[in-house]
């Protein structure tokens, strides 16, 4: 099967599983955003196995794009065309995607702290039972390799 794994549709073809596994995903995605995932999934599921390149800075998630054009480039890796000339198209609609380049998983979108992840967990009624710092993701100062897993009480 081929489709959105971010639509309501998806998720319902989907059904109930034990576990969603979630690598490098999690920063990408936008409209819906993270978060938005992690709950359409939560009523689905017992435990998430989640790994992703972790922000460090703050205790919140940060929209990259946010921070603009030096410091995204500065915190993200260099992916060539894609990124460099990201702040020039933003707005444009991507052709592969049918949205606006600002909302294309193919480029990075989140830093998501632990903390904020952690929180949007307890808030879906999850509790983190394993948590794995493989260290600096890729050389990026601002990005930690991490990995979860998260189960639900009573499920």
């Amino acid at each position: 099967m081929e489709a959105n794994f971010g639509s309501p549709e998806t998720a319902e073809q989907v059904g109930q599983v034990d576990a969603v596994l979630l690598f490098d995903v999690l920063l990408h995605q936008v409209a819906p955003d993270w978060d938005q995932i992690l709950e359409l999934y939560a009523p689905r599921t017992r435990a998430f196995v989640l790994v992703n390149p972790q922000w460090t800075e703050g205790d919140g998630a940060v929209r990259l794009l946010d921070l603009g054009r030096e410091e995204y480039l500065a915190s993200v890796p260099p992916m060539g065309d894609l990124h460099d000339g990201l702040f020039d198209r933003l707005d444009e609609i991507n052709p592969q995607r049918g949205r606006p380049w600002r909302d294309v998983h193919d480029v990075w979108q989140w830093g998501i702290t632990d903390q904020a992840l952690e929180r949007t967990m307890a808030g879906l009624g999850f509790t983190c039972a394993y948590r794995e710092d493989a260290g600096p993701w890729q050389g990026l100062d601002r990005f930690a390799n991490r990995a979860f897993v998260f189960v639900a009480e009573g499920r």
